[in-house]
């Protein structure tokens, strides 16, 4: 997203061939980093119209957070964040992709 980074359940982590063995597709739930000064996030957060701020139970709703906004730069890298950049987190509901996508790319294009 934005020429941003996806780090995915088990791909490329040498675990991959663990999780196709295993499971049938994917959750709903990934992150993704912004290519955007950490002090925006606020700001795209709001700009969401679907997602509504939250961390998913398995429920059914679409849900965002920032789990790393006011981490260290230790933490950040730790996790592989990079410097001024920070990690979203999002859980798709129902609404349909094509609603969920248009709304993280008004979001992104008000960053």
């Amino acid at each position: 997203m934005n020429g941003g980074k996806s780090p995915l359940t088990g791909l490329g982590s040498g675990l991959s061939g663990v999780f196709r063995g295993f499971l049938i597709g994917h959750t709903g739930l990934l992150s993704f980093i912004i290519d955007a000064p950490v002090e925006k996030v606020p700001f795209f957060i709001d700009q969401l119209k679907i997602f509504k701020i939250g961390c998913s139970w398995g429920g059914f709703e679409s849900l965002v957070m920032a789990p790393l906004y006011r981490s260290s730069q230790e933490e950040l890298d730790l996790r592989g964040v990079p410097d001024g950049k920070c990690l979203i987190r999002i859980h798709c509901g129902l609404e349909g992709a094509d609603v969920l996508i248009q709304d993280l790319r008004q979001a992104l294009a008000a960053i």
